[in-house]
């Protein structure tokens, strides 16, 4: 789901609401940020007495994205997978291919976290 701050801010009282991505495509300034919102149903048995724990996590490991933290997100992805009952599996796997390139080409002083997708 895109959505802007504000609107995320309503649904926060209903919903756990994870950041998940800030896009910008190339030639635009524009950019969109992706959340993702969990349920009950996103979250084992298990797992439900330490749900906020795991988002604090996740909003950690975004925020150490941001500041260029690879090695926090990398031992937060670690400890990530397998939670939302595996769904949200498949963008830590993105952010985690992503820190291979970002480690071997720092993206600058400018970094601020968004990733700038390709043209198709």
């Amino acid at each position: 789901m895109f959505a802007s701050e504000s609107d995320i801010a309503e649904l926060k009282t209903k919903y756990t609401i994870l950041e998940l991505d800030t896009l910008r495509f190339p030639d635009s300034n524009v950019t969109q940020t992706a959340w993702c919102l969990i349920s009950t149903d996103n979250v084992t048995l298990q797992d439900l007495p330490v749900m906020g724990r795991y988002q604090e996590l996740h909003n950690n490991m975004m925020r150490n994205y941001k500041l260029k933290n690879w090695k926090y997100c990398e031992d937060a992805i670690g400890h990530l997978l397998g939670r939302w009952k595996g769904d949200l599996d498949s963008f830590y796997n993105e952010i985690a291919n992503r820190l291979v390139t970002l480690k071997e080409q720092d993206p600058g002083p400018e970094w601020d976290g968004t990733y700038c997708r390709q043209a198709q």
